[in-house]
């Protein structure tokens, strides 16, 4: 059945000669793959591959077969929203592959969830709106998925305390309250750009833990590759 839905894209990988195979967080389906054909056929003058970049925002039409088939058609594909900043600023561009591998490992589901996806639409939108200092954002669109991945902390010591326990990793007292300072000051912000005053190597120590308190619920995370990009520019 040919139906209408929003998107935003994943990954894709090339299937055959010509086709693609699109990883795409839907609005109305969920997690779903779809299959477009003759994308990268050398008849087709239109440069379609260009609208499936790491979390492109789309207007969709799509073949929706029965729910127990996981390979779709894609029949229509149009930009939402065409971003102004993200593609021409690296340290942007660096944290859109950071969240693209975070949520390839957390999405999971094959179900609407409307709220879900407005909160990583909405998330990307003001991203690419901030024209001001960005090396905030992983640790507060980190902190804010989680309500939606079922693991949402309730202040700053519980996530050290999770982290300490299981990995028996213990730091001083005083580097402890100031950093789950740091964590409640995030914790309670509702934007993704706020003034604080944190050095490079706070900053990074809290997406260490951040990104540890993922291994803890999330089965399978692995190891992010495109941290290591984004600390060579911040």
């Amino acid at each position: 059945m040919k139906q209408k839905t929003q998107g935003i894209v994943l990954k894709y990988f090339k299937y055959g000669d010509t086709s693609l195979i699109i990883r795409i967080y839907t609005k109305n389906f969920g997690l779903q793959s779809y299959l477009l054909n003759n994308v990268r056929s050398q008849k087709n003058k239109n440069n379609k591959i260009a609208l499936f970049q790491p979390l492109s925002l789309l207007d969709l039409v799509v073949y929706q077969n029965k729910s127990d088939q996981k390979l779709h058609r894609l029949a229509e594909a149009n930009i939402t929203y065409p971003y102004q900043s993200i593609p021409f600023d690296f340290t942007k561009t660096s944290l859109v592959w950071l969240v693209v591998e975070v949520l390839d490992m957390c999405l999971r589901e094959e179900n609407e969830n409307e709220i879900l996806f407005y909160f990583l639409s909405n998330a990307l939108v003001e991203l690419d709106k901030i024209d001001s200092e960005v090396a905030n954002f992983p640790i507060l669109f980190l902190l804010q998925l989680t309500q939606f991945l079922g693991f949402l902390p309730n202040n700053g010591l519980e996530i050290i305390t999770q982290i300490e326990d299981v990995f028996q990793s213990y730091m001083p007292e005083e580097t402890k309250e100031k950093l789950c300072n740091y964590f409640d000051f995030f914790l309670a912000q509702n934007q993704f750009n706020p003034i604080i005053n944190i050095t490079i190597t706070e900053r990074r120590k809290l997406l260490d833990i951040i990104l540890d308190f993922y291994r803890l619920h999330i089965p399978n995370f692995k190891e992010i590759k495109s941290l290591s990009l984004l600390r060579e520019l911040n």
